[in-house]
């Protein structure tokens, strides 16, 4: 698969969605890699960002996209999400609540900046590199990472 994403955004196929989310003018506001060695362990449970506010439930105000660039199996370290702790009060790992998506490499994961996740340990023999990009409402409304930056 193509990496032109990475230089030209409007070639990369999740932007429909990450428009629908965020509105019409997005800006990447974060790019780079990560990886899971062989034998690297659990990471710990974490969102990428906080709340803009405490007070009230605030539309999504950033948008992660993973995109594995090997095939995501149980064995070599894939993202586990704890699904809705993108709600405010709502923060708190729970491991009913918990998807872990094995997706194909070159897949999309597309998910809200708050929401809390962790990689899991890599008990392969292979390293699993992920893409990682962050997009923000822009024309004057990016969100300033102050956790991150």
């Amino acid at each position: 698969k193509s990496s032109v994403f990475l230089t030209d955004m409007e070639k990369a196929s999740w932007m429909p969605v990450v428009r629908k989310i965020l509105g019409d003018e997005v800006a990447l506001i974060h790019k780079g890699a990560f990886l899971s060695l062989p034998g690297s362990e659990m990471q710990v449970y974490h969102q990428d960002g906080p709340h803009l506010t405490t007070k009230y439930q605030k539309p999504c105000h950033a948008v992660n996209v993973f995109i594995p660039l090997v095939d995501l199996t149980s064995k070599n370290g894939p993202t586990e999400f704890c699904l809705g702790t993108h709600i405010l009060d709502y923060e708190y790992f729970a491991k009913e609540m918990v998807e872990t998506p094995l997706a194909k490499a070159g897949t999309p994961i597309i998910f809200d900046y708050r929401l809390g996740h962790r990689g899991l340990g890599n008990s392969s023999s292979e390293c699993r590199p992920i893409v990682y990009l962050t997009y923000s409402p822009s024309k004057g409304k990016e969100f300033k990472d102050s956790v991150n930056s």
